[in-house]
């Protein structure tokens, strides 16, 4: 969408650019036709027809061009492709007139030049194509005309010549700019792909795969925010898995990350979508429960036991349980501290209440 809206910029100042430029060529046909004619007294027939149709014609013209486009372009109901198309035509018909009425100048031809370049701009190949097409009809119109004005020689053939590679080359840097574009935005593309994939990985825990320390404070602090913007009830478990020093130091610490997987899946299988689940450090893990009781949190935190408890090692025959606290937020707490401080400290208590145990408040 922010594409679009920078494309809409650059097309709403490329038509103030063509309104300028519209106001400039009338300014130059009419000092032309006032420093071409100030010395020389024509016939009053002669004056009024070549004002008419080498100053006034092409002036209304191309005024009436630029109305017509900036009627598509702030019309909120035309397509937006329309309405990028309405500006580089505008710009190719004005080439056209300034092309075609001031022929004997071939100067005018490279005119053609402004809208292709203009095309590159908007990204778009069919666009381009089509510009480049418009140009080259135009130009070979103007070409057929001359060959009754002017005697066909070499000075004439070598000034085509370059009137169309100027136009052919402004085509082809056109598509290159466009090339170039699609390439450049690939590697944003992919530099933004791999920067949400760090972005995720700074997030979790890498072994676990649950949200790492401190996202569980911007995680909580999101629940808390919630809480007073929309009422919405949450909990928070404390959880520590018992004697786990003993794991690893009778075990090894291979064996101990695999416990520390096991408790992390038995999470994963028994909460949902509007939980956050985290390993706050170590051993440590915490849960916010989303939208629930605090009768809702104890039971699913129940089950977590359940099923980690039930797990079985290939070294150990003995079963792993851990000690859990979980609090109800409510307007009472000032700040998270203190929320988490009483999640914490039940866990404590049910820890030196004898272990494999949860206690709520």
């Amino acid at each position: 969408m922010r594409n679009n809206d920078l494309i809409a910029g650059y097309r709403n100042k490329l038509l103030t650019l063509h309104a300028t430029t519209v106001i400039f060529v009338s300014v130059l046909e009419i000092a032309a036709y006032v420093i071409l004619h100030i010395n020389g007294i024509h016939s009053l027939s002669f004056e009024c027809t070549y004002l008419w149709g080498n100053v006034a014609l092409p002036i209304f013209i191309n005024m009436i061009i630029h109305l017509i486009a900036r009627a598509i372009i702030l019309n909120d109901k035309a397509k937006f492709e329309i309405k990028n198309t309405s500006i580089i035509f505008a710009a190719l018909l004005t080439a056209c007139v300034v092309a075609f009425f001031h022929r004997e100048y071939d100067a005018t031809a490279c005119a053609f030049t402004f809208p292709l370049v203009l095309s590159g701009m908007f990204n778009d190949r069919r666009l381009l194509r089509s510009s480049f097409i418009v140009s080259v009809i135009s130009l070979v119109a103007i070409t057929l005309l001359k060959l009754f004005e002017e005697p066909v020689n070499s000075a004439f053939i070598l000034k085509q010549a370059v009137i169309y590679g100027i136009n052919i080359i402004s085509y082809l840097s056109a598509m290159l700019a466009i090339s170039f574009s699609d390439n450049s935005l690939e590697i944003i593309e992919d530099q933004a792909n791999e920067n949400k994939a760090l972005k995720h990985i700074m997030r979790r825990d890498q072994m676990t795969g649950l949200y790492n320390h401190e996202n569980f404070y911007a995680k909580l602090a999101d629940a808390i925010n919630d809480y007073h913007s929309g009422n919405l009830s949450f909990c928070l478990a404390m959880i520590d898995i018992d004697d786990f020093k003993m794991f690893n130091d009778t075990y090894g610490h291979d064996e101990g990350d695999e416990v520390l997987k096991n408790l992390a899946s038995a999470m994963r299988s028994c909460c949902d979508s509007n939980d956050r689940l985290c390993r706050y450090g170590g051993e440590e893990f915490a849960i916010i429960f989303g939208n629930k009781s605090l009768d809702a949190a104890k039971t699913i935190t129940e089950n977590i036991l359940s099923a980690f408890s039930n797990t079985r090692y290939d070294f150990t025959d003995k079963r792993t349980t851990f000690s859990a606290g979980i609090v109800e937020y409510n307007a009472t707490y000032t700040n998270h501290e203190a929320f988490f401080d009483r999640a914490d400290e039940l866990m404590y208590k049910a820890k030196q209440n004898g272990k494999n145990q949860i206690i709520t408040q």
